[in-house]
């Protein structure tokens, strides 16, 4: 197997945040990934939720003044020609993102 990592980047903007508990600023977010072989059979997979709790002054600099939310997650493939289907689902508004990658892993 050989490990690999892949990035998100989101624009905070785009996540719906729920008022929290002191005046923070609450969300979630799912991020998956799952490889596919050449004849669509799952291989492996990995799901994450990530919590944010963003105080007042974190959330107007982040949120209201553009910046991204960053993940990175890693996930071992095996050696072959697969497909990789990342996901991202905020569930407040179950609004999501896909992609479908190609990516040969040597030996």
């Amino acid at each position: 197997l050989t490990r690999y990592s892949f990035g998100y980047s989101l624009p905070a903007r785009q996540i719906t945040f729920t008022d929290g508990p002191n005046g923070t600023h609450l969300a979630d977010v799912e991020f998956d990934i799952a490889a596919f072989d050449s004849d669509d059979r799952r291989l492996t997979g990995l799901s994450q939720t990530v919590k944010a709790s963003l105080s007042q002054p974190t959330f107007q600099k982040d949120v209201d003044g553009g910046q991204p939310i960053r993940f990175t997650q890693q996930i071992d493939l095996p050696p072959g020609q697969l497909f990789i289907r990342v996901g991202v689902l905020d569930p407040t508004t179950n609004k999501v993102g896909t992609i479908e990658l190609p990516l040969k892993v040597s030996k």
